[in-house]
C-alpha cells in the first residue's frame, strides 16, 4: 500500500501529460451538421458562396477542423464569438491549408490571414477586433477576390438571428 501510495503522483502526471491518441478524438465535440448554413460574399468573383459548418460551443471552437484531411472547396467552418475582440487560433492537428477570414458584428471582413500553414502551432491573431472567423481552404480567398472590407451575408433561414 505505501509504494502505491508513493507511485500515486507519477501516475497521475504520467495521466495528464499522455496525448490523446488518435482513438479519443472521436469523443471532441464535433460540429452539429442538422440545418444547412451559407455565406455569401456578393462583392466578389463569382459571389463566392460557402456551405458552413459552425463552431459555436467551446468544444466545437477547440476542435475546428482538426483531424481532416480534406475540406471540398465550397464548404468551410464558421466560429462565433459573443462579441467582438482580437481572436487567435492555430493550426495545430488541422492537415490542410486554411484562409482564415475575420469578421466584424457587421459581418464585414477586417482581417485575413491566408494560407495558413498546417499543423502549426504559431499563434495567428487578427489585427482588428472580429466576432466571427470563417476558415476556408487555402488560397481561396484570393482566388474569390475576397478583400479586407468586403462585406458577408449569412443565409437568412437558418442564421437569421446573426443578420440583425
Amino acid at each position: 500500500m505505501k509504494r502505491l501510495i508513493l507511485l500515486l503522483p507519477f501516475i497521475v502526471v504520467w495521466i495528464c501529460c499522455t496525448p490523446i491518441s488518435p482513438k479519443s478524438e472521436s469523443t471532441i465535440a464535433k460540429p452539429s451538421l442538422e440545418k444547412k448554413y451559407e455565406i455569401t460574399f456578393s462583392e466578389t468573383l463569382d459571389k463566392a458562396k460557402f456551405s458552413l459548418e459552425l463552431a459555436k460551443t467551446f468544444s466545437e471552437k477547440a476542435r475546428g477542423l482538426m483531424y481532416r484531411f480534406h475540406l471540398d472547396p465550397e464548404k468551410g467552418m464558421l466560429f462565433i464569438f459573443d462579441e467582438e475582440q482580437a481572436q487567435t487560433f492555430w493550426m495545430k492537428d488541422t492537415h490542410i491549408s486554411l484562409d482564415l477570414i475575420f469578421l466584424d458584428a457587421q459581418k464585414k471582413i477586417v482581417d485575413i490571414i491566408a494560407n495558413a500553414k498546417p499543423n502549426s502551432v504559431d499563434l495567428l491573431t487578427s489585427k482588428r477586433p472580429a466576432q466571427y472567423v470563417l476558415e476556408i481552404n487555402g488560397g481561396l480567398a484570393q482566388k474569390y477576390g475576397i478583400k479586407i472590407n468586403t462585406s458577408a451575408v449569412f443565409s437568412d433561414d437558418s442564421l437569421g438571428e446573426l443578420n440583425k
